[in-house]
């Protein structure tokens, strides 16, 4: 995001943290062996594809391909 002057890198590079602190604590959850709520993992997978994936991270496309404007 550095490299390509994404101008909202610090806010991405934050909710990718808080991202990354999720999972960590499910795959906790599913190491040992703890009550996994299938629907509550089902729609937290749905977000980050949905939500985060197709919305979030598809503001890099321009910058990643020399498209950008502005």
């Amino acid at each position: 995001m550095s490299a390509v002057h994404f101008p909202e890198r610090r806010q991405h590079r934050d909710v990718h943290q808080k991202l990354l602190y999720s999972v960590r604590e499910k795959h906790g959850q599913i190491r040992e062996h703890k009550n996994i709520n299938i629907a509550e993992l089902s729609e937290f997978l749905r977000t980050w594809l949905v939500d985060h994936v197709l919305k979030e991270d598809m503001k890099l496309r321009p910058y990643l391909t020399g498209h950008r404007t502005g």
